[in-house]
């Protein structure tokens, strides 16, 4: 997997190349009547786009009444803040992109001051966890592998396949067995944004000292699988033999992200899977021009 550096660079190239942003970045807001009222005024007529994939319908409305956009960018400009929920390496790689074309002294088009964007109110948003299997229990039996991590859990063994209940609870899917993993308080720091997530605790506490996973993005032992996955899925590939542990995480709620940007730090790697998703080459934005 490449490094966020080399991600960012391959979107610049794309972007250079192509002259398109055809992927949206998701960005977030706490709800505002007024903003609610304009969109549904506007969506109560049949939509301009529609068409359904995978179960899910997309539906787009085009806004050009020059008195609703005023109203609506009024609205936005009176946001105290806003958060990227999806798309930080598209909207750095658009910076980038900026940076890169002033440097070398590129034509300039208005288009490129800019990036698209989908803006939805937090309470609209559904974050889902990233799951993790892993390949090898480094070479552990599993009644060692469930020792070690009893320094650290409270291990109780469930008779099918759960989600956690509750934050700080995770769930194990060992060689098809299923155990209910629950945070002792000591590997819990609830005053660190980053280091008191789920995500980042399972990371600390057993993907790296018990497993021998350093790097998330580039072990190749390690893969995810995210929350709209049934667990069935994930079970599948530990019984079938290429996997051989799984961890199903509580998903981190947004007022954690938000912690996060505010406090300038990073999610852990694969942390959150954000829904709704547009797809990718429905609206396109053209940077050349």
């Amino acid at each position: 997997e490449l490094t966020n550096s080399a991600r960012e660079q391959s979107l610049i190239d794309y972007i250079q190349q192509t002259g398109i942003d055809a992927n949206p970045v998701l960005i977030t807001y706490k709800p505002v009547p007024a903003i609610d009222k304009i969109i549904k005024e506007n969506t109560v007529n049949r939509a301009d786009i529609y068409f359904n994939k995978d179960e899910t319908d997309h539906r787009l409305w085009k806004v050009d009444d020059q008195k609703t956009l005023k109203l609506l960018v009024d609205e936005f400009s009176e946001l105290s803040s806003t958060y990227i929920a999806d798309g930080h390496h598209r909207s750095a790689s658009s910076a980038g992109l900026k940076a890169s074309r002033r440097k070398e002294g590129a034509a300039y088009f208005p288009n490129e001051d800019y990036f698209l964007a989908f803006f939805i109110d937090e309470e609209r948003l559904k974050i889902l966890e990233f799951n993790r299997i892993v390949k090898s229990l480094n070479g552990l039996s599993k009644e060692e592998f469930l020792q070690k991590l009893k320094q650290s859990f409270t291990i109780t063994s469930i008779k099918k396949a759960q989600k956690p209940e509750k934050e700080h609870q995770l769930t194990m899917c060992l060689n098809g067995d299923w155990y209910k993993l629950d945070c002792h308080s000591e590997i819990i720091h609830e005053e660190h944004p980053v280091r008191c997530l789920d995500a980042e605790i399972l990371t600390q506490s057993v993907l790296t000292p018990i497993l021998g996973i350093l790097d998330l993005k580039t072990d190749e032992r390690i893969e995810f699988i995210s929350g709209a996955e049934s667990l069935q899925t994930l079970e599948d590939k530990i019984t079938k033999g290429k996997f051989d542990v799984g961890f199903v995480l509580y998903p981190a709620s947004m007022d954690q992200v938000k912690r996060v940007a505010d406090h300038q730090m990073i999610m852990p790697p694969k942390s959150t899977w954000v829904e709704p998703k547009m797809r990718s080459g429905l609206t396109i934005y053209c940077i050349n021009e």
